[in-house]
């Protein structure tokens, strides 16, 4: 392979990324670092007695559950298509696209290891990730194996952990889920963490071109 394609190839993907962390990084700064905030300074009153604030905090509660989500599906749309980017480059072709595109994110593990050489929850965020993909599968779903699965892991994230056994994971669970400012903000730094560690790897994955690292050498186009 020539040096252009190495360098073409290392730029198509660091761009990607880069594109990545630019678009979470508006959503982070302009929708999850105002809305809690701003709604919770408008709508909070001290004085007010009865079941007012409580009711407040609740729905507070409910709008964090779908940030959560928004932030899974936006991490979970990028990871599947560099990944899949990843296995055109290795491949030559699209061979894995569909697999990559409708496989469950625990089973792209393999994908993970086989281009880049790390599972997800050794990558830097990796855990709070799958954390957090159990997480928006609860809001969408409610029962199910990830409702399980956040049940045997994180019994801190319900208000109540619904009890493993038939007929105890239902479609409320979601109603169930406490998820805190500090969970919201833990997960949106794992995603920047996974991309910053991803897009280093992607570099590291690319020899220097000749110039970079003998001076006297002249570039091609120059």
């Amino acid at each position: 392979m020539s040096s252009g394609s190495q360098i073409s190839k290392a730029m198509t993907a660091d761009l990607m990324i880069s594109s990545f962390v630019l678009e979470f990084g508006y959503f982070e700064e302009f929708v999850l670092d105002h809305v809690f905030d701003a709604i919770a300074d408008r709508l909070i009153d001290p004085s007010v007695e009865g079941s007012h604030n409580w009711r407040v905090l609740l729905a507070l509660g409910q709008l964090n559950s779908q940030l959560a989500l928004a932030i899974q599906a936006m991490w979970e749309t990028h990871f599947r298509r560099w990944l899949r980017a990843c296995a055109v480059e290795a491949h030559g072709d699209d061979r894995e696209g569909a697999n990559i595109k409708r496989l469950p994110i625990d089973r792209l593990d393999k994908h993970l290891l086989e281009l880049r050489g790390v599972r997800l929850t050794d990558m830097p965020g990796g855990s709070a990730l799958r954390e957090l993909v159990l997480v928006g599968n609860v809001v969408r779903h409610g029962d199910g194996p990830s409702a399980a699965l956040l049940v045997a892991t994180a019994q801190d994230i319900w208000r109540t952990a619904p009890t493993i056994g038939e007929g105890t994971l239902s479609e409320e669970n979601a109603d169930k889920l406490i998820v805190s400012d500090a969970r919201l903000k833990q997960y949106a730094e794992a995603v920047q963490q996974f991309w910053f560690a991803s897009s280093r790897a992607v570099h590291a994955t690319f020899e220097d071109p000749p110039w970079a690292t003998e001076p006297s050498i002249e570039r091609s186009d120059s």
